[in-house]
Parts: C-alpha cells; sequence; structure tokens
C-alpha cells in the first residue's frame, strides 16, 4: 500500500490570489492586501459564523465581521463594536457575538442592533492581579442555542446563563481553563 501523499501548499503573494491546500478536499482563497478593505491592524483570533462569514477580533480593541459570499472584491467588512482591551477569544452563536479579551472582560454583540454592547461583563475580573496572563481570556465558548456561556483564564472559570438571564454567574470554576470548544 502506497504511503499517503502529504498536502501541498503555495504561499500567497501581495499581488495575486493564491490557493492554499491543506489536504484533498479543503482549500481557502486567499485575499490580496490590495483587496482587504476592512482593516490593516493584525487579527488576533477567529471563528466563523456560517459558511460565509467570519468574525475575529483585531488588535485594534475592535471585533469585525467580514462576509466572503457577498460578491465583492476581498469579501464586505464592517465593525461589530469595540471592546475593552486587545480581542483573545471569539465565539458566536446565531445573531450573538462573545468576545474575550486581555484584560479578562467579556464583550456580547448582538449582530441585529448593530455596534452596541449588549452585556459588559467585568463583574468576576474584581480583585483581578495586574497580571495579563492569569486573567487574559483564554477559553470562550456560547452554546448553539445560546443558553449558557463558558469563560475563563488561568485563574478561573464561569459558567453563565444566557441572554435571558442577562449572562448572570451560574458557576465558578476554581480551576483555570485554556480552551474551550462549543
Amino acid at each position: 500500500m502506497p504511503s499517503p501523499k502529504p498536502p501541498s501548499t503555495k504561499k500567497a503573494s501581495d499581488s495575486n490570489d493564491a490557493t492554499v491546500t491543506f489536504g484533498a478536499s479543503e482549500k481557502i482563497k486567499t485575499v490580496p492586501l490590495r483587496d482587504a478593505p476592512w482593516h490593516k491592524d493584525f487579527t488576533t483570533c477567529l471563528v466563523a459564523l456560517d459558511d460565509q462569514q467570519v468574525v475575529y477580533g483585531t488588535q485594534d480593541w475592535c471585533a469585525r465581521r467580514v462576509d466572503f459570499g457577498s460578491g465583492k472584491p476581498g469579501g464586505n467588512g464592517s465593525l461589530i463594536g469595540q471592546v475593552s482591551a486587545s480581542p483573545t477569544r471569539v465565539s458566536c452563536a446565531g445573531n450573538v457575538v462573545a468576545v474575550g479579551t486581555e484584560d479578562g472582560t467579556v464583550r456580547v454583540f448582538d449582530l441585529r442592533v448593530g455596534e452596541r454592547c449588549i452585556f459588559d461583563l467585568t463583574d468576576h475580573t474584581y480583585g483581578a492581579s495586574a497580571d495579563t496572563e492569569t486573567v487574559s481570556t483564554t477559553a470562550l465558548a456560547l452554546a448553539n442555542d445560546q443558553r449558557y456561556l463558558l469563560h475563563g483564564a488561568r485563574r478561573g472559570g464561569w459558567i453563565r446563563e444566557g441572554p435571558r438571564a442577562s449572562f448572570r454567574v451560574r458557576h465558578r470554576l476554581d480551576a483555570g481553563i485554556t480552551d474551550a470548544v462549543a
């Protein structure tokens, strides 16, 4: 039996579109820098909203969405909202986007109401040390039905009840969390 071929990759250049191949069936079309109208800052975290849209955080303390199915070169980008520090994690469910930051704050946005934050979750950060390694959001997962939100850092984690319960803390975890998947 022949050994499987390793996936081939092409490097993207600034002047041309390129296709990056991860395996036999997975391909991603890259966007040249000249066609990236939504911002020119570093992306710090990213998650797929659906099969055509991506939500991501940037170093300029913002959360943004880009729709690659819009037919425009480079997609159609828009600001979701501003956060309190550089975003470290993003999680989405339906029209709700949660963004965790370096200072431990989690902001929740509803894409239907514009750039206004609907919940600013800071009650868990009281007495936090200035050490960003221990308070920075390292895990964030919003349940598909938006009923629960799990978020955490190295110093602890929290499970909250969804939007109808104003994301109140339901359970505090005494152990740190480094990753979560919804």
